[in-house]
């Protein structure tokens, strides 16, 4: 059964949000993919190698990011203030931007591909394009080992972003009111808020929606810095193969990359042409 995540919100928002979470957690992918180059873009082309992606492979780490340095300009920004609303409740349109502003640096993005009802991760071309030095990187298969971090993304099928006044402050009302803090509904209504903030990080336009991306958000209080290295075992996944593109032809790439799989012991494998193939299909060819 694949996750649908217009059941996860439906289950959130109008029974509760431990039904919600319970159906997420038992239907999310058990693997999840991600694309990484092995040659550092410049000016001139691909003429660096980037050797650090495949030590931080070796030592079992992975990278997380702040949302303002992913490649989407509208990350943690689906939404639009309704200024109205917002001056016409006493507040300053400032205090919303800092809020919002926050909550956005709070969290480290994971950013993942799975497979869909269509298409797996390792035979979506454009993916191994934009991500893997068109066709030249790898791409990775993690088990995941523990999902309660791992949403979906959601893309808006009309393209459009949504007010957030009413949200944030619904979010932080306890705060700019002391007496709410007594509500006896307060935990319930906060959790469900919780997630129409999530949903900040977690909503991208349809034009991406090829990605079938699903995303780890680590908690995260440094603001200064873009992201942060982290363990796999802190965020619950575990390397589990690596498929090299059909383009990886670099000897010592292809030679480090064995060491890595025969290290870990994990199964290494070439995305190959099949020239008879008469589908727009890649054959998975074992290395190791």
């Amino acid at each position: 059964m694949l996750y649908d995540n217009k059941k996860f919100l439906n289950l959130a928002f109008y029974e509760s949000v431990d039904i919600a979470n319970k159906y997420r957690i038992e239907n999310l992918p058990k693997k999840i993919y991600k694309f990484i180059p092995l040659y550092n873009d410049t000016e001139h082309g691909l003429n660096t190698k980037n050797t650090r992606n495949l030590d931080t492979i070796d030592q079992n780490y992975i990278w997380a990011s702040k949302s303002d340095s992913l490649n989407d300009p509208f990350e943690g920004k689906c939404y639009v203030l309704n200024e109205n609303k917002i001056l016409k409740s006493g507040n300053s349109i400032e205090t919303f931007e800092t809020l919002a502003e926050d909550f956005r640096n709070s969290f480290l993005i994971l950013a993942f591909s799975a497979e869909s009802e269509f298409l797996h991760p390792i035979q979506n071309l454009p993916m191994w394009a934009y991500y893997a030095n068109n066709h030249q990187g790898i791409c990775l298969e993690y088990i995941v080992e523990n999902n309660s971090s791992l949403y979906q993304v959601c893309y808006e099928p009309d393209n459009s972003r949504y007010p957030l006044a009413s949200t944030l402050s619904s979010f932080y009302e306890p705060y700019f009111n002391p007496e709410k803090l007594t509500s006896p509904h307060l935990d319930n209504d906060r959790e469900k808020v919780m997630l129409g903030m999530l949903g900040t990080l977690l909503t991208k336009s349809k034009l991406w929606q090829n990605e079938n991306e699903y995303r780890i958000l680590h908690s995260y209080n440094c603001i200064e810095k873009n992201g942060k290295k982290l363990k796999l075992s802190d965020v619950h996944i575990k390397l589990n193969a690596i498929y090299m593109g059909n383009n990886c032809t670099d000897t010592i790439n292809i030679s480090r990359l064995q060491e890595i799989a025969q290290k870990h012991n994990i199964e290494l494998s070439k995305m190959i042409i099949d020239e008879k193939n008469p589908k727009f299909e890649m054959v998975v060819k074992s290395i190791t």
